[in-house]
């Protein structure tokens, strides 16, 4: 799963019931960056989106 999903973060209630059954069957999930920099125009603006944005995004979507 990407970071983001269609501009909401994984904290969205939306994917509640996701993260419940992942639970119930005891799966793991991958997180991966979206390659949106962070939404930060200091990544994305000099051209930083996946050497810096990637590690920022997965750092704070976890």
């Amino acid at each position: 799963m990407t970071t983001t999903v269609l501009g909401r973060t994984r904290a969205d209630p939306l994917f509640h019931p996701l993260y419940e059954e992942l639970d119930r069957r005891g799966a793991v999930l991958y997180i991966h960056p979206a390659g949106e920099g962070a939404a930060s125009p200091l990544i994305t603006g000099h051209d930083m989106t996946w050497m810096v944005g990637a590690p920022v995004e997965d750092t704070v979507c976890i």
